[in-house]
């Protein structure tokens, strides 16, 4: 495995997120009289049976094989809750409900961009326990904290997601190692610090490893672990939100005579953290900013396979989807989300 390879054809491969996986049959329900369809069937689509005959939400699997996959399959939930609270997954309350995130600016970040989900503990609503990555699941089944826990897409084409969530399109080695470099920071990784004139790579979005990796000296770039690049700031005075030990003054000293940052300074930190907030969101390890036109989208498997339009406004026949959302495209406002263009899984054409 090429950990910094970004081995396109991986992606491009995969049939992705919401209803993609599960790998269910095509069954006639045409003799049958009782309805038979889950609560999101009956809600999303209108039809009596798992058929997605109603004229609501489109079939977003259509393919041979398993064209009526059931929404649960992929999304999780309850497919026989009572109505909208008993079917989905509740939010962890570090995201809340809509009138949380209009409170909490943080809970709303990670709701737009799916960024740090999958740190939330488990939590407990209405006596069951659920963990932060059902949660994910459900707003995003193709996301890759996901799939490659063999849930969602990851159920029937696990090769896809191992390949996909390794490659530089995943990973960001590039981007996250290369900032670092440039910087003269200190490979992170100790086996990798001499690797090809100190300019192996050792960051990702999160930690990636192959234990059958053995290096060859006459190919140039493959490593055999990637460490998590970590997001420093929070909104509090011990890191680097309005903290005065990084105002522009107290940071000429982290500069080194030959002109490197310190390792580990706060001149480093500080550099560091631009790079994960500015060049850092189109990996497809999160949703990237997700804020203005032209540039909604979500993460994973979805990014490619889900088509969003350049407003990220819905045209989707699913009743249940505001379509007038984001109001203005130019200017998403608290808890506004974008939506995907119509519920459909798309082919990307092989380059």
């Amino acid at each position: 495995m090429d950990l910094d390879r970004t081995r396109i054809y991986g992606l491009v491969g995969l049939l992705a997120v919401a209803t993609l996986c599960g790998c269910l049959q095509n069954t006639d329900v045409s003799a049958e009289t009782e309805p038979t369809a889950s609560t999101c069937m009956n809600c999303h689509n209108g039809s009596l049976h798992n058929d997605y005959a109603g004229g609501g939400l489109e079939n977003p699997h259509p393919f041979p094989g398993a064209g009526s996959i059931e929404c649960s399959v992929c999304h999780g939930g309850d497919p026989n809750g009572n109505g909208m609270l008993g079917s989905h997954v509740p939010p962890p309350p570090e995201i809340g409900d809509e009138n949380n995130q209009i409170e909490d600016r943080r809970a709303y970040f990670n709701r737009l961009t799916l960024v740090g989900i999958d740190k939330f503990p488990d939590y407990e609503v209405n006596g069951v326990t659920y963990t932060a990555l059902d949660y994910l699941q459900f707003v995003n089944p193709g996301d890759l904290r996901v799939v490659t826990q063999g849930k969602s897409c990851g159920a029937c084409h696990m090769a896809h997601a191992e390949c996909v969530s390794k490659s530089l399109l995943a990973t960001e080695a590039g981007i996250f190692s290369g900032a670092m470099y440039a910087i003269g920071i200190d490979n992170q990784v100790p086996a990798q610090q001499t690797l090809y004139g100190d300019t192996a790579a050792d960051l990702a979005f999160r930690a990636v490893s192959d234990p059958d990796f053995v290096h060859d000296p006459s190919v140039v770039g493959p490593v055999g672990e990637l460490i998590e690049f970590p997001v420093i700031s929070q909104r509090n005075t011990g890191e680097l939100f309005r903290n005065d030990a990084f105002n522009a003054t107290d940071l000429s000293a982290d500069q080194l005579a030959d002109g490197r940052a310190a390792s580990g300074s706060n001149l480093a930190k500080l550099f560091h953290e631009q790079v994960a907030f500015t060049c850092g969101d189109c990996h497809l390890g999160s949703a990237g900013a997700n804020n203005r036109y032209g540039d909604y989208r979500s993460s994973g498997c979805t990014a490619c396979h889900m088509r969003y339009s350049s407003s990220g406004q819905s045209a989707s026949t699913d009743p249940n989807i505001r379509k007038n959302e984001p109001i203005d495209p130019d200017d998403i406002d608290e808890p506004e989300r974008a939506h995907v263009d119509r519920h459909l899984i798309r082919g990307i054409a092989r380059t």
